[in-house]
């Protein structure tokens, strides 16, 4: 879809990992938290959040649906995609 990195931090002593990306005015925040114990990858949880400049949030569970959403938001808030 051409999302790009923005912005990236760690959080509660590097367990929680946040990664900003964009595409236009319309954002994806993904928050990776790593288990306490454990290096293993597969372990770690993995959340997605999208936004809008208008406050719009919600959670994407799946490519389609972010895609879905963006393509939504596009309908409604054309000027998404001249940023």
């Amino acid at each position: 879809m051409g999302f790009k990195l923005v912005k990236s931090h760690t959080r509660k002593q590097r367990k929680v990992r946040i990664n900003y990306y964009n595409l236009g005015n319309f954002g994806v925040y993904e928050q990776i938290v790593k288990p306490l114990y454990s290096n293993n990858p597969e372990l770690q949880h993995r959340k997605f959040i999208a936004w809008t400049p208008y406050g719009e949030h919600f959670e994407v569970s799946s490519i389609k649906d972010l895609s879905s959403a963006y393509h939504e938001n596009l309908l409604i808030n054309p000027e998404l995609s001249n940023s």
